[in-house]
């Protein structure tokens, strides 16, 4: 495939995934180009068995290619398309470079988390791209700050919104898992960070919340199943004699069914926390665990990361010591439903832009950047 990519002359536009997982949030861009240009996407993952080659069998415009890990590097070095886009962050300052060979390439970051970008990125994370796809106005701010603070060259933000929460919002979570059967289901959903749930607190946690009434649902990180695959068995060997009794662990991510259905999430500093607010408007509890910190010159930005405000407004935070309290809060929060579902929805529309169009406009502002670097001129 890596000779095949190089093989094909005046490729307009390449998608590049680290994996599988990485097509929903590049799926509602390119479903609206497929849908509105002949454009020919070029898909190039790391992943030999990313859904993208099934998908590519039914969509002649779609073309696909797998290039391992160590070729990427390579690959990316001679990159001779005219735009690139990517969710990988640290673009020309780690493995993956811009293009030797052509100066005027267009990298584009989309998004694939509603983090700031000045916490949980490393610093330099975003320096080398041309264009980056912003979430919302406290997106447009960070970058702008970052710009001014280390005297960078201003990228260009376009207003896209989040791609990915165009799909979420499709998938329409309908009644809660109480709503429907009369149990409430709790989901455990930690983040990946050293001290996440799993390594601080788990049995605490399962102890606190399964009870009358009660299911809880543990679904880890795929990172952390990823890179701790021998302590990932050892926590489900621990609870082997539990499972089924009001509790289980879910290690499959293709469906998001648990998800959708919960009542209550329960996490660290997980991204998954705005994703299931956004969609289903229901409530978080937010254990205190040390923050994941990546830049450790975020304070230097002067905006406060919404990975810290959103803890407050999404449900309610706790502090390690109070963990033996958290079946009681849990009730309180449940309790308070509707008053959370009013917070969520404000806050919606507050920091997303187009929601339920971000594919849409992400696939206008590429279709036209083209056009025009195809007439000569600059959009």
């Amino acid at each position: 495939d890596y000779k095949r990519f190089f093989h094909v002359a005046n490729k307009h536009l390449v998608f590049y995934a680290e994996g599988s997982g990485y097509y929903k949030y590049f799926k509602p861009v390119i479903e609206w180009l497929l849908a509105h240009s002949n454009l020919i996407i070029h898909y190039v993952t790391n992943d030999p068995n990313d859904k993208i080659f099934e998908l590519a069998k039914g969509e002649k415009k779609i073309r696909p290619y797998y290039i391992g890990s160590m070729r990427i590097i390579p690959l990316f070095m001679k990159m001779d398309a005219d735009m690139v886009v990517m969710t990988t962050p640290d673009l020309n300052t780690y493995q993956l470079k811009r293009s030797y060979v052509k100066s005027d390439v267009e990298y584009c970051y989309v998004g694939h988390g509603t983090s700031s970008i000045s916490l949980t990125f490393r610093k330099g994370a975003f320096d080398h791209f041309d264009t980056i796809f912003v979430n919302g106005q406290y997106h447009i701010d960070e970058h702008r700050a970052t710009e001014r603070v280390y005297g960078l060259k201003p990228k260009k933000l376009v207003p896209t919104g989040y791609p990915y929460l165009d799909t979420l919002m499709k998938e329409k979570p309908g009644k809660s898992h109480c709503e429907q059967t009369g149990n409430t289901l709790i989901l455990i959903g930690p983040s990946h960070q050293p001290d996440n749930l799993l390594e601080s607190c788990l049995d605490e946690l399962i102890n606190r919340l399964c009870g009358k009434d009660r299911i809880v649902v543990v679904r880890p990180h795929p990172q952390y199943i990823r890179r701790f695959p021998a302590k990932m068995q050892a926590i489900v060997d621990r609870f082997k004699n539990r499972v089924g009794d009001g509790l289980r662990f879910e290690l499959d991510f293709s469906a998001n069914a648990s998800v959708l259905s919960a009542d209550l999430l329960v996490t660290d500093w997980s991204a998954i926390a705005f994703e299931y607010a956004i969609v289903t408007k229901r409530p978080t509890i937010f254990v205190n665990t040390p923050p994941k910190i990546t830049n450790p010159e975020w304070d230097r930005i002067g905006i406060r990361p919404n990975d810290f405000t959103y803890r407050d407004i999404l449900g309610v935070s706790i502090d390690l010591d109070k963990i033996n309290e958290i079946g009681n809060i849990a009730s309180d929060v449940l309790s308070r439903k509707e008053e959370f579902a009013s917070r969520i929805a404000a806050q919606l529309n507050k920091d997303f832009l187009n929601v339920g169009h971000s594919g849409e406009v992400a696939g206008k502002y590429i279709l036209e950047t083209l056009i025009n670097k195809k007439k000569g001129t600059k959009k």
